[in-house]
């Protein structure tokens, strides 16, 4: 008897993708005119300067039904480009993906909604296109909008949302209209931590019921906590293909190869980058040096040029991992409600300071971003690493072994009898 969860439901063969860069817009009118005007005998003299850009080359793997594949790389590797020609956005330069079953994507915000209709509209709409019937939808409909959690809002035009309501209503959408294959992108980083980990819950829930999951995402926790399967992009090609811890070891070995590349000539960062962060430094306070030791005051230091300078409030984080990729902390002048205003300055630093540090001794990872209010300006992945070296922390002179965890706390022990 064949196991039905041994099925190929998703074929990759040779999967290739170009995109001409320098051109993108005016390509066609450009090259229409400089074929026409070659045609006659006349030559401008104007080179072509349209170069090609391998976002896929080759790749190919398969999944099966009821599998859930975790999908990481650097910003540019070409997970998103792979999800859209899954997902039928956009079609390959050469090579083919063979799909069995209904697909539901969730790409980037707002993909599938027309900004005139309301939240309830939009859900019909979606629901159409997946091929459910009218009375298929009237019965989803109220678990969509309870999951959503809008439900003040489903009668405003979608137009008027706020990015985090576009995901909450898109996902509950993509979820609940029972797809074979559910795709997800990065999109859920939009969201708050409570909705990312109720989305979590529903994508376990999907692939526990024999549906297949597609997931691409910079948070490493939620690859290990959902996925069964991990692939690695890197430069358009699969650089790992397997289980998931062995897949997150390879990737964050890997991203040590870009240590010595200054974070001002990181070019793949994300954000509108009207603030970029130009370089980024951890210093003992005590000896103002790099030699931070367990247990010390450590600053930490941003330096940022700005664009466009106005004035706004600036939100500064940073996010410090273990060698393994878990998340020990996250830093940001919005828990704290700090103000960071530059004014009209080009150039400016962004400090933190850290009182008695209780990292253990070892080598640790930090991704930063900045943000505005309104939107993301700067998000730099793995954008360096620092070291803490052993210290005096218990002021006894014994150190805890790495192995024994990367967090110290103080304690005093005591006897009652």
């Amino acid at each position: 008897m064949i196991n039905i969860l041994d099925k190929t439901i998703i074929e990759v063969k040779n999967l290739t993708k170009r995109y001409s860069l320098g051109s993108i817009g005016f390509v066609t009118f450009a090259n229409d005119v400089r074929k026409l005007l070659n045609k006659w005998g006349i030559r401008l003299g104007i080179p072509n300067k349209s170069e090609e850009f391998l976002a896929l080359d080759k790749i190919s793997f398969s999944v099966k039904k009821g599998e859930v594949i975790g999908i990481i790389g650097a910003n540019g590797a070409g997970k998103s480009t792979l999800l859209k020609i899954l997902s039928r956005i956009t079609e390959p330069s050469s090579g083919q993906a063979s799909i069995t079953g209904r697909v539901a994507s969730l790409l980037e915000v707002g993909t599938g909604f027309h900004e005139d209709m309301t939240g309830r509209e939009n859900i019909y709409l979606n629901g159409s296109l997946y091929g459910l019937t009218r009375k298929e939808i009237e019965r989803k409909l109220p678990s969509i909008i309870e999951f959503s959690q809008i439900e003040k809002f489903i009668d405003t035009p979608v137009k008027r949302y706020s990015s985090g309501m576009y995901v909450r209503l898109a996902f509950a959408v993509a979820a609940h209209l029972e797809p074979e294959i559910l795709i997800v992108d990065e999109v859920l980083a939009v969201g708050d931590a409570e909705f990312q980990k109720k989305c979590i819950g529903k994508m376990k829930k999907v692939s526990d019921s024999g549906r297949t999951v597609l997931f691409v995402s910079h948070q490493l926790n939620m690859i290990r906590n959902l996925c069964t399967r991990c692939i690695m992009l890197e430069n358009g090609k699969i650089k790992h293909d397997g289980e998931v811890e062995e897949t997150l070891r390879k990737y964050l070995s890997g991203s040590s190869d870009k240590k010595g590349i200054a974070i001002s000539e990181r070019t793949d960062r994300r954000g509108k980058n009207n603030y970029i962060v130009q370089d980024i430094t951890f210093l003992g306070i005590e000896k103002n040096d790099r030699t931070i030791l367990c247990g010390s005051d450590i600053e930490i230091t941003v330096k940022v040029v700005s664009k466009i300078p106005f004035e706004t409030n600036i939100q500064c984080a940073i996010a410090i991992f273990d060698n393994n990729g878990n998340i020990l902390t996250d830093l940001s002048n919005f828990f704290t409600n700090d103000s960071l205003i530059p004014g009209k300055q080009n150039c400016f630093e962004i400090k933190c300071r850290l009182s008695e540090v209780n990292l253990n001794a070892g080598t640790y990872r930090y991704n930063c971003w900045l943000s505005t209010d309104i939107e993301l300006e700067d998000h730099v992945l793995n954008a360096g690493t620092f070291i803490i070296n052993e210290g005096n922390f218990f002021f006894t002179g014994k150190s805890l072994p790495l192995n024994k965890g990367s967090v110290l706390l103080n304690q005093k022990w005591i006897i009652s009898t």
